[in-house]
């Protein structure tokens, strides 16, 4: 608590303790607790002089200052209107899909929105197995037998308007 000193201390200062005051009175002060706004400078004007050009003292007529270097102007920004080009983007890539079941897409070729054909072809997958089961000893046909399996297949999605792949689901 308070001592005898401290309120002899107190006494003799004569700024109130902070911590004595409500808030609120402290912040009642007339003292801005913010900078002030301040004015931008103006951006320096761009014909301003320029300096002189540095010439050498004489000290003899062997010394000539160099004569000064050519001012070259820019000529005035003209815009064109140039010819129009018009971007077209070209689909080149048969993308991933998730899913070897139809899907609902918009088709780029056409401009369609439908449903895909799904059709079985042989992938990496089918050939693969196709290759394990000949060296096996599968040698009279048998080996051709995961290339009849849809399910061992790669799935192709194609545009029932237009025709084109439009996707391929790969198995492997």
């Amino acid at each position: 608590m308070w001592t005898l000193e401290d309120k002899r201390s107190a006494a003799q200062n004569s700024e109130p303790d902070p911590a004595r005051i409500p808030l609120l009175e402290q912040r009642a002060s007339g003292v801005p607790r913010w900078n002030p706004p301040v004015e931008p400078t103006p951006p320096p004007s761009p014909h301003s002089p320029r300096p002189p050009p540095y010439e050498p003292p004489l000290s003899g007529a062997r010394f000539q200052a160099p004569p000064p270097p050519p001012v070259f102007h820019a000529p005035p920004q003209a815009y064109y209107a140039g010819p129009r080009v018009i971007h077209t983007t070209v689909f080149t890539g048969v993308p991933m899909v998730v899913s070897s079941k139809p899907i609902h897409y918009a088709c780029p070729y056409c401009g369609n929105y439908i449903v895909t054909v799904t059709t079985p072809v042989p992938g990496i997958l089918s050939w693969l197995l196709c290759t394990g089961l000949f060296l096996f000893g599968c040698v009279l046909g048998c080996c051709l037998l995961p290339c009849c399996m849809s399910s061992l297949m790669d799935v192709s999605h194609s545009c029932p308007v237009c025709g084109q792949e439009l996707f391929r689901f790969h198995r492997l």
